[in-house]
């Protein structure tokens, strides 16, 4: 992993705005269908549908201990790295980012990222797996966390990709937003 230049592409609605760009390209969960280099898994759900459909991913996965637990119980035939290891309670993408951060990423490009700006949280995996009873509010704990990934991480420039019209709440001067026009 040797590019500066990080797209990720999380779960949220506006991950449909990223198209394929040079650098290193980390998708969340199951959006295999995106140009990627990595998948990252923090989850267990996601490995468990993986074993039950027997749809392996053709690129390596950044997983948790968790997800790896399983995809060794499972002995499923995927190239993974257990690279997640922290206790924080981060979404998908903030792991990602950490992560990236510590391979000396000097440009992060966040799509699919809607808690950034929104209280909604509809994630595109939960059309394949269905999550009741996920708590309302984590997307404020998620903002609290992302304020707290910008801070610490200042040589960085992070740019925020959402559709025109949403609240850009200032998140630091290393942080820039990308307004995409949906046609």
């Amino acid at each position: 992993m040797n590019k500066t230049t990080s797209f990720v592409i999380g779960n949220g609605p506006s991950k449909d705005l990223y198209q394929a760009q040079d650098g290193l390209r980390v998708v969340c969960n199951l959006a295999w269908h995106i140009d990627h280099d990595y998948i990252s898994i923090i989850d267990p759900q996601p490995i468990e549908y993986i074993n039950k459909t027997k749809q392996f991913p053709k690129n390596p996965i950044w997983v948790s201990p968790k997800a790896k637990r399983l995809i060794e119980q499972y002995q499923l035939p995927i190239e993974y790295e257990c690279v997640h290891n922290s206790t924080v309670r981060y979404n998908n993408a903030q792991c990602v980012v950490k992560n990236l951060l510590s391979h000396g990423a000097t440009t992060i490009h966040l799509y699919g990222c809607d808690t950034l700006w929104s209280e909604d949280m509809i994630s595109s995996q939960d059309l394949l797996i269905p999550r009741p009873g996920r708590d309302k509010t984590l997307w404020r704990q998620w903002r609290k966390l992302w304020q707290e990934i910008f801070a610490h991480n200042t040589q960085v420039d992070y740019y925020i990709h959402s559709p025109v019209r949403v609240d850009t709440p200032d998140y630091g001067k290393n942080v820039r937003w990308h307004q995409h026009l949906i046609i």
